[in-house]
């Protein structure tokens, strides 16, 4: 074995994970494929796939006896803070290229970032450690034990800026996962520190996500105040990115509350992303324009949107917006009489949640696939999915997910023929989604409630508390129909 070949050994035995032929003249500039093939010959290094790899043994003999040269091993270092900052782009264009590059790297760059970290100058380390974290948010793959590295580090070196994106970085994992507490705890920290370094982009930015926890927990006024106060700020920062999602918020915040206006903010924050490119925006904002359209009951539209949202998640590597797509597609064929195909949509959904460290996903996704044991008369089954995905809701404070839940518990219990729980159930979720509000849910199990009734003055009061709540969200014209069955029973 020549001497090239010792140098690259050295740094083979570093990577867990082999290096990517690709890569070999990076390393070893001139004679990283001549050093590769040497080690071939002599059976030390083999290639899977298109990766160069070495066995754990020989790894761990290398390490303890020939480490690298400090010049190779810098060079390492560097290409591999370099090669991690390409996971900013997830989420973004070019995301689904991006996750597809690093997710054979995830177990080479922790421990070459953790390198950076410790040298005189740790800034680039830590901006690779924030890319890094994005890359783990959006592909599931890898630890988040880093960012708490990086954050450290950060605040050792003085770097108030970089701290506190650590920090903020810190909360989009917990939103992410549905984490809601600690999501907000870090983003209130990292606000105070941006307000300290003069950061008012940084200010902004936490006040809109701290917005969005309370959109995810069905808050739409708390919400609506925070989107509002960034919304003002990004205007004067002239930063339309931001001013787009403060408007996808607000518009997703009136469609939980049954306004009007909520599709015209969302049309408006569509228009913005899709001159702005970016993708992953307009993507949320088909999603939520086919959860409008899914109240409104229509289902073609919700369909087209939520399949044109997919397109764009997958487009840029978002796996979770991806199964969001999937179950609600999944939601829709229930609906129209296709259980069968919604099992099918819907698992592939739960199992790209498990991916990715989503409970809220995977509590979606027990609700739907409940709904459709509900449609094939699985009954017993239905029970058993329906309370999985309503302990989950009630653990992540998800109260509409709650609500939900115990409505499907009651239809289910009503198609058994057990009255008494069918009212325990269909009650408590309405004093849960009158609480919220969420109106067309409300009314809905109203009009439940007025069919399973035995008394014909509480049906009554039933179909009119339906009917009041219809006609001041603008439902009642489609929803006119319901009221007037004859047979409610």
């Amino acid at each position: 074995m020549g001497e090239e070949s010792l140098r690259l050994l050295s740094l083979l035995s570093l990577l867990p994970e082999g290096l990517a032929r690709e890569d070999l003249p990076a390393l070893l500039p001139g004679t990283g494929h001549e050093a590769a093939s040497g080690l071939r010959k002599v059976g030390l290094a083999f290639d899977q796939g298109h990766r160069l790899r070495v066995l754990a043994p020989i790894r761990e003999h290398v390490q303890r006896n020939h480490p690298p040269q400090n010049e190779d091993f810098d060079r390492l270092v560097d290409h591999h803070l370099t090669l991690a900052r390409i996971g900013d782009r997830i989420g973004g264009a070019g995301g689904a290229e991006a996750a597809d590059r690093l997710r054979s790297e995830m177990g080479n760059l922790e421990p070459m970032i953790l390198a950076g970290l410790e040298r005189e100058d740790p800034v680039p380390a830590i901006r690779a450690a924030l890319a890094f974290t994005n890359a783990v948010r959006f592909t599931g793959v890898g630890e988040l034990t880093l960012i708490g590295c990086a954050l450290q580090a950060a605040r050792d070196a003085a770097q108030l800026g970089l701290e506190a994106d650590c920090l903020h970085k810190m909360g989009d994992i917990h939103l992410y996962r549905a984490h809601y507490q600690q999501a907000q705890e870090h983003y209130e920290h990292a606000q105070e520190i941006y307000q300290r370094a003069g950061d008012s982009h940084g200010t902004a930015c936490c006040m809109a996500r701290r917005a969005e926890i309370h959109l995810q927990q069905t808050k739409p006024d708390d919400a609506r105040r925070l989107y509002e106060q960034a919304l003002v700020r990004f205007c004067e920062l002239s930063d339309p990115h931001w001013e787009a999602q403060s408007l996808l918020g607000l518009g997703y915040a009136a469609v939980q509350r049954a306004e009007k206006v909520g599709r015209p903010h969302l049309i408006h924050a569509l228009a913005l992303f899709r001159q702005l490119g970016d993708v992953r925006g307009e993507a949320n904002c088909l999603q939520y324009l086919a959860q409008a359209s899914l109240d409104a009951g229509d289902y073609a539209d919700a369909r087209e949107e939520y399949e044109s949202a997919l397109s764009g998640f997958r487009r840029v590597g978002s796996i979770l917006g991806e199964a969001s797509c999937l179950r609600c597609l999944g939601h829709i064929a229930v609906w129209q009489g296709n259980p069968q195909v919604a099992e099918t949509l819907v698992n592939k959904a739960l199992l790209l949640c498990r991916r990715v460290g989503s409970r809220l996903g995977e509590a979606n996704c027990h609700f739907v696939l409940g709904e459709a044991a509900r449609a094939r008369f699985a009954h017993e089954t239905a029970e058993e999915l329906l309370q999985k995905a309503l302990v989950l809701f009630r653990q992540l404070g998800q109260p509409t997910g709650v609500g939900n839940c115990l409505e499907s518990l009651g239809s289910n219990a009503a198609a058994r023929s057990d009255l008494p729980g069918a009212h325990r159930y269909l009650n408590e979720a309405l004093r849960i989604l009158g609480e919220i509000p969420q109106p067309v849910s409300f009314g809905r199990v109203q009009l439940k409630l007025a069919r399973i009734s035995t008394n014909p003055f509480e049906r009554q009061a039933h179909l009119e508390a339906a009917r009041q709540i219809w006609d001041a969200t603008g439902e009642l014209e489609p929803k006119h129909h319901e009221l007037e069955e004859p047979d409610l029973d």
